[in-house]
């Protein structure tokens, strides 16, 4: 009898007689005798015996196949994020979008586009609009990101894929369960807790950064990539500017008068100050004087 699983290759070469009872309905002229096995049978045997022939067709199968149950030509959109770029711990944005384009391919989706979110944290909410306008310029009927925590770590992200699936948007996840399922109890259960998981552990990473860079800025070392208005980094340590020393104490004057940014900023100018201006920085030291 011929291997069911390769009913598909065995039909192209046998004409479609793939089982048994087609088998022993092949016309007596192409039996040996009522007790040898089939013609067409025989020939199978010996087709697997030709190496070369038989891994050109294993390899003609392999290329076609595909997980069954999806239909072929479901448009997609691919997500991919990481928090900090350059980080050699994370995955890789090439590589999401690699195994996103791999997933898709397998399933038979029509990948139209992969958005990437590059030094974004998990906990803003605010690209799921542009995923949104994606979704709705390409007609997409399906959202593929790798990871859950690489799509977002917020507990809120199970309210936002049930807005998906109402609007009849699959969600799959390449690195875990493939079809996300949204429509049960215990599906959003699974979501809701992965969630919370992730959530908890960016605010956990979060505490240990701040108390983190709060021990380097009590020790006068450098915490920041940029060092706060009136100071400035010497070899690794924090030390004064007296010019933007100068600058702050004519914004802690401003601040009692109860002027804005861009108006201490002309009170700057009028004084000839010379370090640095931006508005920024100037909100930030007139918000401490008033504290």
């Amino acid at each position: 009898m011929v291997p069911r699983c390769m009913s598909a290759g065995w039909r192209q070469r046998f004409g479609g007689r793939t089982n048994e009872g087609d088998l022993l309905r092949l016309p007596k002229g192409q039996r040996d005798s009522p007790g040898d096995p089939p013609a067409v049978e025989r020939e199978y045997s010996a087709f697997w015996q030709r190496p070369c022939e038989r891994d050109q067709h294993l390899q003609g199968l392999r290329g076609q196949a595909r997980d069954p149950g999806l239909g072929d030509g479901m448009i997609a959109i691919g997500y991919t994020r990481r928090s900090k770029k350059g980080d050699e711990k994370t995955v890789s944005l090439e590589t999401q979008k690699e195994q996103i384009g791999q997933y898709c391919d397998r399933l038979g989706f029509d990948l139209r586009a992969v958005l990437a979110d590059d030094g974004i944290s998990g906990t803003k909410r605010a690209r799921f609009a542009r995923l949104d306008e994606a979704v709705k310029e390409f007609g997409a009927s399906c959202v593929v990101y790798y990871h859950q925590d690489r799509m977002a770590r917020d507990v809120g992200l199970g309210d936002y894929f049930k807005t998906l699936v109402k609007r009849g948007i699959e969600v799959h996840e390449v690195a875990g369960a493939g079809k996300v399922d949204i429509q049960s109890a215990s599906g959003r259960m699974v979501v809701n807790i992965r969630s919370a998981v992730d959530a908890a552990y960016a605010e956990v990473i979060g505490e240990k950064t701040s108390d983190a860079l709060a021990h380097l800025k009590g020790r006068g070392l450098q915490y920041t990539r940029i060092p706060p208005l009136g100071w400035r980094y010497d070899e690794g340590r924090l030390i004064e500017d007296p010019e933007e020393q100068r600058g702050l104490y004519i914004l802690l004057q401003c601040a009692k008068a109860g002027l804005g940014a861009r108006r201490a900023l002309a009170v700057l100018q009028d004084q000839r100050y010379t370090g640095r201006q931006s508005l920024k920085a100037i909100f930030n030291a007139l918000k401490r004087g008033t504290q």
